[in-house]
């Protein structure tokens, strides 16, 4: 029997996201774009190198968007314990930007609207 319901085919919001947040670190990295250390390169390559498998399932484009949530934060807010000033130099920018984009992959709807019901 076949389950009611709305179903979804495609690729997700989530997975966008990814697959462009992935595309984007991996250019920050080959291009040089960012002036980072050498550990906080080889982050971004990897964070790239994720996002673009990520993309492949919904749920996998959630828990990358939570992983880059976890550590760009974490690394984020150790930076901010510096003091305010730090906020400005170009990894704490990248950090606080990638933690965003982790936020809004781990949170944004599946698809932009719900399917209308029969009541």
């Amino acid at each position: 029997m076949r389950a009611s319901g709305p179903r979804y085919h495609g690729f997700g919001r989530a997975q966008r996201l990814a697959l462009i947040g992935g595309a984007a670190q991996l250019l920050g990295v080959l291009l040089d774009l960012t002036p980072l250390s050498t550990p906080a390169k080889l982050l971004q390559l990897a964070s790239g190198l994720g996002g673009l498998y990520a993309a492949g399932s919904h749920i996998a484009a959630r828990c990358y968007g939570a992983a880059l949530v976890l550590v760009y934060g974490g690394m984020l807010v150790a930076d901010l314990d510096t003091g305010p000033l730090s906020l400005f130099r170009a990894a704490t920018l990248h950090e606080g930007r990638a933690a965003m984009l982790g936020l809004l992959i781990a949170l944004i709807p599946r698809h932009g609207s719900h399917p209308v019901t029969r009541t």
